[in-house]
């Protein structure tokens, strides 16, 4: 697998379709606003080849992680609460239900 190609932040994430939904100090904002942003997938790059599909962002499956042990869920649990929670989809930067 190579890195993502595109890592452009897309217009239409959790992040900005729920503006204002979360208070700027909630753990998930603060999150979203300084963690985050502190991954880069070029950061990585040793672990990938230049051969092959893309993978899915590291730094994305990274912060994940980080959310999973902050709240110690197993892999199932962090995988439905990635669909259900919108204070993670905006911590994580997801693109909104709606595209």
């Amino acid at each position: 697998m190579s890195l993502p190609k595109d890592s452009q932040e897309k217009l239409f994430t959790a992040t900005n379709e729920f503006k204002g939904f979360l208070p700027d100090d909630d753990p998930m904002m603060v999150f979203s606003n300084t963690i985050y942003p502190a991954f880069k997938d070029g950061e990585f790059a040793d672990c990938y080849s230049e051969k092959g599909r893309n993978a899915i962002s590291p730094a994305f499956l990274a912060c994940v992680t980080l959310l999973q042990f902050r709240e110690n869920l197993s892999d199932t649990e962090t995988a439905e609460t990635c669909v259900r929670r919108i204070d993670w989809k905006i911590a994580l930067r997801f693109p909104s239900s709606r595209t």
